[in-house]
C-alpha cells in the first residue's frame, strides 16, 4: 500500500472523515457544471406558486431525485469520470471491500436565501433541515435541494440501518464564504449513533470547537473544519459523522455531488467492520425526531444558522 494511501485511511479510521483534496479536473467538472446549468434557470422560478402550493398541500417524502427522476443518472458517463477516480477507487476497496456498491448518486444543491419567496423563507427559516423538495415544481425535483442543515449524521435517513456505509461528496465548483460550504467535526463519530437533532454547544468560537453529547452518554470535543474548497475537491465520511451547512447568503449556485456507498452485503469483514466494532457502533430504529407525519419540521432550533446569524 503506497503512503498516500495509508494516510487516507489512517485519517479515515482516526477522524472519520477524509479530505483528498482537489482530486477530480477541472475539465470534467467545468464540463460537468455547464451541462446541469443547461436543465434550468437557478433561481426563484424553481419555487411552486403559494396559490398551487396551498392547493396541493404536498408532504416531504419521496420527492428526492430517484431512478427515472435523477439528473446524475443522464450525466452517468461524466459522473463515471468521477467514480473510477484511481485514488477514490483504491480507497474505497480497502475501506469497503471489493465490489462495494454506490446505492445512492445525486446533484445536491445549496439554495440561496436571495431565491427563497418571502412565504417560504418564513416556513424555513432557522428550521435545522430544510430539504426544499416540496417546495420545487414536480420538473425541478431530479436535484436535491437544501436550505442548510444543522449538524447532523447521515445515518439520520437510515432507520434500522447499520453504519456501515460512507459518504463521498464533490464540489464540482469552487465553494467560498457564502456559498453553503460543508461544516465538518472530525472524531464526532467517536461518540456512536444518536438521533437528530443533536445536543451541542458552541464552546469556543474563536476555534470554532463544540461540545457534543450523545444519547448514548459519550461526549466528545471537536472543532469545526469548514470546507471552503476549490472545485474538484472531493470528501469522505464515516455515517455518524457529524456534518452541515449554513443557508447560502450569494446568489450563485453551490452545486455538488454526493455518492452513498457501502460494503456490498455479502462481503467479507473489511476496515469499515473494525472501525465500527471499535466504536461499538449500531443502528437505530428511531433516527430522528424533527419532522412530523407529512415530513416537516416541527423543531425550529439550527445552531451552524444561528451561528451564521451572529456573525452577519
Amino acid at each position: 500500500m503506497c503512503e498516500t494511501a495509508r494516510l487516507d485511511l489512517q485519517s479515515f479510521s482516526d477522524e472519520g472523515f477524509v479530505d483528498f483534496g482537489p482530486l477530480i479536473d477541472t475539465e470534467t467538472c467545468d464540463t460537468l457544471l455547464g451541462e446541469i446549468r443547461k436543465t434550468r434557470h437557478f433561481g426563484p422560478d424553481l419555487f411552486m406558486e403559494r396559490a398551487e402550493f396551498e392547493r396541493l398541500q404536498p408532504n416531504a417524502f419521496n420527492k428526492n431525485p430517484r431512478p427515472g427522476c435523477n439528473l446524475l443518472d443522464d450525466l452517468a458517463p461524466l459522473s463515471e469520470r468521477i467514480e473510477n477516480t484511481p485514488r477514490l477507487t483504491a480507497f474505497l476497496t480497502a475501506l469497503l471491500g471489493p465490489g462495494y456498491e454506490i446505492f445512492r448518486r445525486k446533484l445536491v444543491c445549496g439554495v440561496s436565501r436571495a431565491w427563497l419567496p418571502e412565504w417560504i423563507r418564513r416556513q424555513v427559516e432557522g428550521k435545522p433541515s430544510n430539504n426544499m423538495a416540496h417546495f420545487m415544481r414536480p420538473e425541478n425535483t431530479d436535484i436535491t435541494w437544501f436550505y442548510g442543515i444543522d449538524f447532523h449524521q447521515d445515518l439520520v435517513d437510515w432507520k434500522d440501518a447499520e453504519p456501515d456505509f460512507v459518504t463521498v461528496y464533490v464540489y464540482i465548483d469552487d465553494v467560498g464564504p457564502g456559498q453553503a460550504p460543508l461544516f465538518v467535526l472530525p472524531r464526532s463519530h467517536l461518540a456512536g449513533e444518536d438521533p437528530f437533532p443533536h445536543d451541542m454547544d458552541l464552546t469556543d468560537r474563536k476555534t470554532g470547537t463544540w461540545r457534543y453529547r450523545s444519547r448514548n452518554g459519550r461526549e466528545c470535543l471537536s472543532a469545526q473544519t469548514v470546507l471552503e474548497r476549490p472545485k474538484g475537491s472531493v470528501f469522505c465520511w464515516h455515517a455518524l459523522t457529524l456534518h452541515g451547512t449554513q443557508p447560502a447568503t450569494v446568489t450563485e449556485p453551490r452545486i455538488s455531488i454526493r455518492y452513498l456507498i457501502r460494503k456490498r452485503p455479502d462481503g467479507a469483514a473489511c476496515l469499515i467492520d473494525r472501525i465500527n466494532r471499535d466504536i461499538g457502533a449500531r443502528k437505530m430504529s428511531a433516527p430522528r425526531f424533527d419532522l412530523d407525519e407529512n415530513g416537516m419540521p416541527v423543531v425550529a432550533s439550527n445552531k451552524l444558522a444561528a451561528l451564521q446569524q451572529n456573525s452577519d
